[in-house]
């Protein structure tokens, strides 16, 4: 249905572009909007702008469409070639997913069901009612789905994690390892439709539209600072106002961050046993 729909959206541009300037439809199509189409925060885009996403889709210039347009025969057979090569990778794309969800590694529950219907822990007898509950004997996180209870059992309690085929990466999060094997097959499914940049995860792209914005929506409530990312303004509060910092304990190196923390351990002290602390402000000056 996407690709039909696809397609009898491009051979009607084409129509649009060989009218004549003086009829309505692309007077229309070519005018500047004052309201349009926009997600919250974007720009406003006109139906052209929308098309682009679809062109590059289908492996269409988004810069020479409207002169190749001016020949309909030729295209015409753009048309069927592109958004028949877009319905294969659709397809294909279907399919790699439909493979990973049915040889993904079932989380293997250490409890069973007693005579009362409750959840019984193999290790310690002691009996719940929720899986939620189960959870919280483990460690004392609680989550608000099944899906993620299940990532955090792969990531903390030693259950088996996906892994890549083409090298060692393991993640407990399936959606990971589906963007880092986009990165082996070289795909970029996800396209700004602004300027066209691709990516090879939604969030990525997420992230590149917000530097399309003029305003800084993001403020903070302790300084004058204000960004266009709400990311931008967490990492700030973080290294700026931030009263936790985080220390290497076979170092004394010290981050603002937990991410460029972890980074560290991962390039210094890879196999060491290092392990990284919280500590106040005050605590690094006596140690430091």
């Amino acid at each position: 249905m996407e690709c039909l729909l696809m397609k009898g959206q491009l051979r009607w541009c084409g129509h649009l572009v060989r009218m004549e300037d003086s009829r309505m439809p692309k007077s229309v199509f070519y005018s500047e909007l004052s309201c349009g189409k926009r997600k919250p925060g974007g720009q406003y885009l006109r139906y052209k702008d929308v098309l682009k996403r679809h062109l590059t889709s289908c492996g269409m210039s988004c810069d020479t469409w409207e002169s190749d347009a001016l020949m309909r025969s030729e295209w015409r057979k753009a048309v069927k070639t592109g958004t028949a090569r877009f319905e294969d990778a659709r397809l294909k794309e279907l399919e790699a997913k439909r493979h990973a969800r049915k040889t993904r590694p079932k989380v293997s529950y250490n409890y069973t069901y007693n005579t009362s219907g409750q959840l019984q822990c193999n290790i310690c007898s002691r009996t719940f009612k929720t899986k939620f509950g189960f959870a919280s004997h483990h460690c004392g996180s609680t989550f608000g789905n099944k899906y993620r209870l299940q990532e955090h059992y792969r990531a903390k309690h030693g259950y088996e994690k996906f892994k890549c085929g083409h090298c060692d990466f393991e993640s407990a999060s399936a959606m990971a390892l589906r963007n880092h094997e986009r990165r082996h097959r070289g795909e970029k499914p996800f396209v700004c439709e602004t300027c066209g940049a691709k990516f090879h995860a939604a969030y990525l792209l997420a992230q590149h539209k917000q530097s399309h914005r003029t305003e800084r929506l993001a403020k903070c409530d302790l300084c004058p600072a204000s960004f266009k990312a709400r990311n931008s303004l967490h990492m700030h509060k973080l290294s700026v106002h931030s009263a936790r910092v985080f220390a290497c304990s076979l170092c004394t190196r010290v981050y603002s961050s937990r991410h460029y923390a972890a980074r560290h351990l991962r390039r210094r002290h890879r196999g060491d046993g290092a392990q990284l602390t919280a500590i106040s402000d005050d605590r690094v000056a006596v140690e430091t």
